[in-house]
């Protein structure tokens, strides 16, 4: 019920006359399909509503990734603890294989993915979180730009789309800041791409937005996300770029979250355990010889 009067608030907005066009639209739609429509235009007096455009409604979540190098077939890359005596018999004692190669020197990566409601999906980004200052011993925050690091880039040289990498020490408020510079060099130019996109909207020249063009922010209950939204300083951004923040359940995530219920996460961790590069030469990946650069290799 919560979710249903979240939606009702904001997905919809109220308009001074009805359109013809929009009027055959929803007679053409059955009963139970427009019982929410009805019921909110029923709120506001029998005043003609619409719905927001799906380009304006986006949804963000994190997803915690293994990265290492070579292939996970199976559990048994893993990183695991074992009694030293156990591994003379490992096979039968132990769920882990001793391994003498590098397989295992892996890390845990956050990957960040905002997509909207008419599934376009925004720059990438990947974060390195908690690292100690022997790792970063000049900065706290790093931003690292990879041309080719979206979609449609792997690999294609026609590509020149950023994505983008963060390298994070494990201080106080480190989240906070994360958060705060998705929302103004991700978030914020996804939605504004997508209104001069769909809607012919150039919000970067000052062109004026109406109601029409307000979008909903949908995210999940990371403390460290909420703050960017409900502190002073967050309510004044989204207000200022005509944006609607919106927060799922705490427990109902997986029921509600576009990103939880789709498959993007599963097939990309599945991808990730069973798919490498290593044996493609530098010279004919666009993404991996960009990395290669930067990395000075």
């Amino acid at each position: 019920m919560a979710l249903i009067i979240v939606v009702a608030s904001t997905h919809f907005y109220v308009v001074a006359d009805k359109d013809d066009e929009w009027g055959q639209f929803l007679s053409s739609l059955p009963e139970d399909s427009k019982l929410l429509y009805n019921m909110v235009s029923d709120f506001h007096g029998g005043k003609p509503v619409r719905v927001r455009k799906p380009h304006l409604i986006t949804n963000q979540d994190d997803s915690t990734q293994f990265i290492c190098q070579g292939k996970q077939i199976d559990n048994s890359a893993r990183v695991g603890l074992v009694a030293s005596t156990a591994l003379k018999t490992q096979s039968t004692l132990s769920v882990y294989h001793q391994d003498d190669d590098n397989k295992m020197n892996g890390l845990r990566v956050k990957r960040h993915l905002l997509t909207n409601a008419r599934g376009d999906v925004a720059p990438a980004c990947y974060c390195f979180a908690g690292l100690t200052e022997y790792e970063m011993p000049d900065d706290e925050f790093i931003i690292w730009e990879v041309e080719g690091l979206c979609i449609g880039g792997y690999g294609a040289y026609r590509s020149t789309g950023i994505g983008y990498v963060l390298f994070m020490r494990g201080t106080p408020g480190a989240e906070k800041k994360r958060f705060q510079w998705i929302r103004e060099n991700i978030l914020f130019p996804f939605i504004n791409w997508s209104r001069k996109e769909y809607d012919g909207i150039d919000v970067e020249s000052g062109a004026p937005m109406g109601d029409e063009h307000t979008a909903v922010s949908w995210c999940d209950g990371d403390n460290s996300q909420i703050d960017t939204i409900v502190s002073e300083e967050g309510i004044q951004r989204y207000s200022a770029n005509n944006i609607i923040a919106n927060k799922h359940n705490a427990s109902g995530t997986g029921k509600e979250q576009a990103n939880d219920l789709c498959k993007v996460f599963p097939i990309s961790n599945q991808l990730n355990k069973t798919t490498t590069v290593e044996h493609i030469s530098s010279s004919n990946h666009h993404l991996k010889r960009h990395i290669a650069q930067n990395l000075g290799v």
